[in-house]
C-alpha cells in the first residue's frame, strides 16, 4: 500500500529507509505524475539528484562595430548526463580568432552566425575528466571546435587528441593549430614557392 493506492510489486527502491513498491503492469499505477503525488502524500522525501553545472559565455546581443562587454553574458549552464561515446571535458584554453567577429553578425557567410543567448563556439583545448568513450580516455588532452564553457560534454566526432610531450597544450591553438597549418600547407604544398619569387601576404588572410 502506498498512500491510498494498492499496487502489485514488480520493482522496489528505498527512500530514507522506507520501501516504495511500484508496479510496471498495465493495471497498476505507472504514471510518473501519480507516483510523485503518492510520494508527497506519504510524507517521504524524494532523493536528491546531483546536477552538474558549468559557466558559459553567451552572445547576448549582436555588436555594432567593435564588440563590447555588453554584447556578452556569463551564465550557469546545466549539463546533460554523460552518454556512451561521450566525454566530459574541462576547458583549458579558448581561442579568439578574427573570423569570430563575422559570426556575431546575422548574415550568411562561409561559417554560420552565432545564435543569440547561446554559447560562443570556437577552438578549445580541454582535458578529459570523465569518459564513456573507447577512443578517448580520462586524462587525455584534446582539441576541437567546442562551446565556451568551463565544463563541456562532447561526442568523439570532431575531437583530436593532442601530444603535450612535444609542445605545450596552448600551442595547438597557435603554431600547431588550424590557422598556422592552413598557412603552411597552403604555401608550401599548394603554392610551392621557388627561390627568387615574391610572396605577398594580404591582410585579408586574417589569422592564416
Amino acid at each position: 500500500m502506498i498512500g491510498n493506492f494498492a499496487v502489485k510489486a514488480s520493482r522496489r527502491f528505498n527512500v530514507q529507509d522506507k520501501t516504495i513498491i511500484i508496479d510496471n503492469q498495465k493495471n497498476a499505477l505507472t504514471s510518473k505524475r501519480h507516483i510523485f503525488l503518492t510520494l508527497l502524500s506519504s510524507n517521504l522525501t524524494l532523493p536528491k539528484i546531483k546536477v552538474m553545472t558549468a559557466k558559459q559565455i553567451v552572445l547576448a546581443s549582436r555588436p555594432k562595430g567593435t564588440p563590447t562587454a555588453d554584447n556578452f553574458r556569463f551564465e550557469d549552464f546545466e549539463l546533460p548526463g554523460l552518454e556512451d561515446g561521450e566525454v566530459l571535458l574541462k576547458g583549458l584554453y579558448f581561442s579568439v580568432d578574427p573570423y569570430m567577429r563575422g559570426r556575431m553578425n546575422d548574415t550568411k557567410s562561409y561559417s554560420p552566425p552565432f545564435q543569440l543567448n547561446k554559447a560562443i563556439e570556437g577552438g578549445v583545448v580541454a582535458k578529459i575528466t570523465k569518459s564513456k568513450s573507447a577512443s578517448f580516455k580520462t586524462g587525455y588532452k584534446v582539441a576541437g571546435m567546442l562551446p565556451w564553457r568551463t565544463q563541456i560534454i562532447a561526442g568523439e566526432k570532431g575531437l583530436k587528441k593532442i601530444d603535450t610531450t612535444i609542445a605545450p597544450a596552448s600551442y595547438y591553438l597557435g603554431i600547431l593549430g588550424m590557422t598556422v597549418l592552413t598557412a603552411y600547407f597552403g604555401l608550401m604544398h599548394i603554392g610551392k614557392p621557388k627561390a627568387g619569387e615574391t610572396v605577398v601576404v594580404p591582410g585579408a588572410a586574417g589569422a592564416v
